[in-house]
């Protein structure tokens, strides 16, 4: 994966704060999404999305993971400061979103926004991103849901789902809701 360099974290970062969320909340919202269960988000930054969602849904469990060792310890403490403690549903961790550690069929959410042209050498390049996607696809148990936001290849991420037989519950011009089949 690509590292950030510090301006573009800033930025990056800034958005995750104040943008994403409200994306995001807006895209369950039109989708009449619930969220519970367990919660991965992957290239989560500092996780501002992952705990807005958790003061909202209040999953059973979430994993906030970032590529870049430096997010992954400041989400945590942003985390600490925001809760006076680490809930013990909430997770941070270092994750390669080309090789998630988590066993197949693990989690019930999978949220990715912003994140995955960081995984290609050039960022509208989608050579590197079918690999990211077989990971979550692995890791989502039957059923599970999707979240995607970024800024290319979207009719290539349209056609690598419904080629796998998920349901698009939700597709707009650079984002779209998944669902992964029951059987």
């Amino acid at each position: 994966m690509v590292s950030m360099h510090f301006f573009e974290k800033f930025f990056v970062n800034r958005l995750n704060r104040i943008r994403v969320p409200k994306v995001v909340f807006s895209l369950i919202h039109q989708a009449h999404l619930q969220i519970s269960g367990s919660f991965l988000e992957i290239g989560a930054g500092l996780g501002y999305t992952s705990l807005a969602i958790f003061d909202n849904f209040h999953p059973e469990s979430m994993v906030i993971t970032d590529y870049d060792p430096s997010q992954v310890k400041q989400g945590e403490q942003a985390a600490i400061e925001k809760f006076g403690v680490l809930p013990p549903q909430i997770e941070y961790r270092r994750e390669d979103a080309l090789q998630l550690s988590f066993d197949d069929n693990t989690f019930d959410f999978v949220l990715g926004t912003l994140c995955f042209h960081h995984v290609e050498d050039h960022r509208q390049d989608f050579i590197k991103t079918p690999q990211a996607f077989q990971q979550i696809h692995r890791v989502l148990k039957l059923g599970g849901i999707f979240i995607y936001w970024d800024r290319w290849n979207k009719p290539r991420v349209d056609d690598f789902f419904l080629q796998l037989g998920y349901h698009v519950l939700m597709s707009q011009k650079r984002k779209g809701i998944y669902q992964k089949p029951r059987d």
